[in-house]
């Protein structure tokens, strides 16, 4: 007994000291440096995500947390188990078996209850387990480190996707609905035109030049509804692909987006109509860029690009967001000239992204100083 007791003590003892030595290497690191996050190849639930970036400080806290929980529930079943053994045994050999296990289930549990206390004590952001997700909340909007977007706003923007999406479905529909008016006014015209009849003919003219004017409308409008669609489709993708840390991915999908936004505009014939496509195409195109570059610069204080808690990395920071600044004012000069509506939605993006961006930076050094105070 007193050996298992022993051995139990130095086990305990030696698992403690490092998940302490482990927490105080990485911890430092990740506060300063801003160490870079990765990706978890596989889903554990309550406990990480998989392909969501996490960091290898909270990757340790969180499974410390789980394991505690989870020895704490083995402890129980155990003593329950030898409880029910012992009560109902004869042998007092199995009686035995029976104390011995309860004993040393309570030790280990008293060990294990002992650990975190110890911990606790020492540093309270040690064991500030949160098994929900596994990044520490920043900002009172809810955002997570390594997020730069709210689950409100991907909800949003994937309803503006489904609205376009069925607009633009309604769109295609009417299109065509409008073409087959075109093809029965033809057929009318046609049989007009064998009859002989002067007024039948005129009437059938009229109305297959009031048939081919709707039909025209509606072939102008589903493809500006082609474009919207694409473009919103297009900036939840990028929104999430940015959210995850995968600038490359949002790349491709701004890339994607440009190709069939311009697909759908050589489809329109009308000069007015035309023009009002290829200035909608510029400002989707602007306003995801502005997303990217927003979400690269959130994404560089997370990597350590910009770490807030150094004075190296604010002027970085700085630095980044006055170019960020520089960019977006150009632009929006260029589009005040050419498309003012379209100048002011892009403005309303811009400083959107703006917000998201002083917002994180401002709850990245809160969650410094947080951290900084509980030591």
């Amino acid at each position: 007994m007193k050996t298992a007791f022993k051995k139990s003590l130095q086990l305990a003892v030696a698992a403690t000291g490092l998940v302490f030595i482990a927490l105080v290497i990485f911890a430092p690191a990740k506060i300063a440096l801003a160490q870079e996050t990765y990706k978890p190849l596989t889903t554990i639930p309550n406990a990480f995500t998989e392909n969501q970036p996490t960091d290898p400080v909270s990757l340790v806290k969180n499974i410390y947390g789980i394991s505690i929980g989870i020895a704490a529930i083995l402890a129980v079943c155990v003593i329950i188990y030898a409880g029910v053994l012992y009560t109902t045994s004869e042998a007092i050999g199995q009686k035995t078996d029976a104390k011995a296990r309860w004993q040393h289930a309570l030790i280990g549990l008293l060990i294990l209850l002992s650990a975190y206390i110890i911990l606790r004590t020492i540093n309270v952001s040690l064991v500030n387990i949160n098994l929900n997700t596994l990044t520490t909340t920043c900002g009172s909007n809810g955002v997570p480190c390594g997020s730069s977007v709210p689950q409100t706003v991907l909800q949003e923007l994937l309803n503006n996707s489904n609205a376009a999406v069925t607009a633009y479905q309604k769109a295609e529909a009417d299109k065509t609905e409008a073409q087959r008016a075109v093809t029965a006014a033809q057929a009318i015209l046609i049989s007009a035109q064998a009859s002989g009849d002067t007024e039948s003919i005129a009437k059938a003219q009229a109305a297959l030049e009031e048939a081919q004017n709707i039909a025209t409308a509606k072939t102008i409008d589903a493809g500006l509804k082609r474009i919207d669609s694409a473009a919103q489709q297009s900036t939840l993708q990028i929104t999430q692909a940015v959210n995850g840390g995968d600038a490359d991915k949002a790349l491709e999908i701004a890339a994607d987006a440009l190709k069939i936004e311009t697909e759908a505009a050589s489809k329109i014939t009308d000069p007015a109509a035309q023009a009002q496509a290829q200035a909608n195409i510029r400002i989707n195109t602007e306003s995801q860029r502005v997303i990217i570059a927003a979400g690269s610069i959130i994404n560089g204080m997370n990597t350590g690009a910009y770490p807030t808690a150094l004075a190296s990395g604010q002027e970085k920071f700085q630095t980044a967001r006055a170019s960020f600044l520089s960019e977006t004012s150009h632009v929006y000069a260029q589009l005040k000239q050419s498309d003012p509506t379209g100048a002011d939605r892009y403005r309303v993006t811009v400083i959107a992204q703006l917000k998201k961006i002083d917002e994180y930076r401002t709850a990245m050094q809160g969650t410094y100083g947080q951290i900084k105070a509980a030591q």
